[in-house]
């Protein structure tokens, strides 16, 4: 075992730490409003959202998130489910590595994203989680 160093020191939990600051509401929505206008937002942004994902990524976004799902260990036959698939993007990627054995399902609340997904081996299904 390791002696504590400084840095964890640091880090440790503070006596006295106030709360989460409330929500401003006067800002955001609240309940079912806010789940209407961020899938808006969503919606809105889905037929661009690979194109500026690859822009925002300069282009190396699919090589990475296939390497994280490589290291995370996912294998030929695996059952994934992505959870905010968005237009499939690491879906993708996981379907490649679980191969034709594998089952990928993924799930967000935008209908508008779930359009964009261009893999019809996918299992798609609109919530949230």
């Amino acid at each position: 075992m390791f002696p504590p160093s400084s840095a964890s020191r640091e880090c440790s939990p503070r006596h006295g730490l106030l709360p989460p600051h409330p929500p401003l509401h006067s800002y955001s929505r609240a309940g079912i409003q806010r789940e209407v206008y961020v899938q808006g937002l969503f919606d809105k942004v889905a037929p661009e959202y690979e194109k500026m994902e690859g822009f925002m990524a300069l282009g190396s976004g699919s090589r990475y998130r296939n390497q994280a799902l490589h290291r995370a260990g996912l294998a030929p036959g695996d059952t994934v489910l992505d959870v905010g698939t968005g237009t499939g993007l690491l879906a993708r990627e996981a379907l490649a590595l679980t191969g034709p054995q594998g089952c990928v399902l993924g799930i967000d609340p935008s209908p508008g994203m779930l359009n964009e997904v261009r893999e019809p081996r996918l299992k798609l299904l609109r919530g949230s989680a």
